[in-house]
């Protein structure tokens, strides 16, 4: 009988050397991209709150993503919003972030800046297509299940109010693709008989 010979390795090890080293600075740079792409993203979300535009614009060719979210998970254009940066919130429409991405309590820019005031900030967001019918989902914030016009009324933000009223049919629309049959009950006599019978 033939001894079996003993399978060796695959590669030397010089070349597992060769291999951990570029895997070791592989992971580097992509650590130092994700700090570099935290770092934008943190400088956008600034720019926000202090309504530079200008500044957003600049950071999203730089690579900052539109859609950054604060260390406390506030959406950029939440933040323009809620402070009253209607130039900012229209910066971020124009940059394609999401309009309706919300806080952990549930919170949208536009519900933000209904509950503000903010009327120039609640325009920007509609023309940007913000649904005004979405409802906080999270329990015990406050508006929670309210939407944006709900939550305008109940602040007294007349203004804003009678803006999401005009906006609201017209969102609706604009999200409906196409129109949807909803099915009729089938006739029938009292109740007595069985559906496609």
């Amino acid at each position: 009988m033939k001894a079996e010979k003993a399978h060796a390795p695959h590669g030397t090890e010089e070349q597992w050397k060769r291999y951990y080293v570029a895997a070791a600075v592989v992971a580097a740079a992509k650590e130092e991209q994700a700090e570099a792409q935290a770092a934008l993203d943190k400088q956008l979300c600034d720019a926000a709150v202090q309504g530079d535009a200008a500044a957003i614009e600049r950071l999203a060719a730089a690579g900052a993503t539109p859609n950054a979210k604060d260390q406390y998970e506030q959406p950029a254009v939440s933040r323009a919003a809620g402070n009253g940066h209607a130039g900012a919130v229209s910066a971020l429409v124009r940059l394609g972030a999401d309009l309706d991405a919300t806080t952990s309590d549930g919170w949208t820019a536009l519900r933000r800046a209904a509950l503000d005031g903010e009327v120039e900030c609640a325009r920007a967001l509609l023309a940007g297509g913000a649904d005004c019918t979405l409802r906080a989902t999270a329990g015990g914030a406050a508006g929670a299940g309210m939407t944006a016009l709900e939550i305008a009324e109940a602040t007294g933000e007349a203004e804003v109010a009678a803006l999401l009223r005009e906006g609201e049919p017209a969102v609706r629309v604009l999200r409906s693709p196409k129109p949807v049959a909803i099915p009729h009950p089938p006739l029938c006599c009292g109740g007595h008989c069985t559906p496609g019978a």
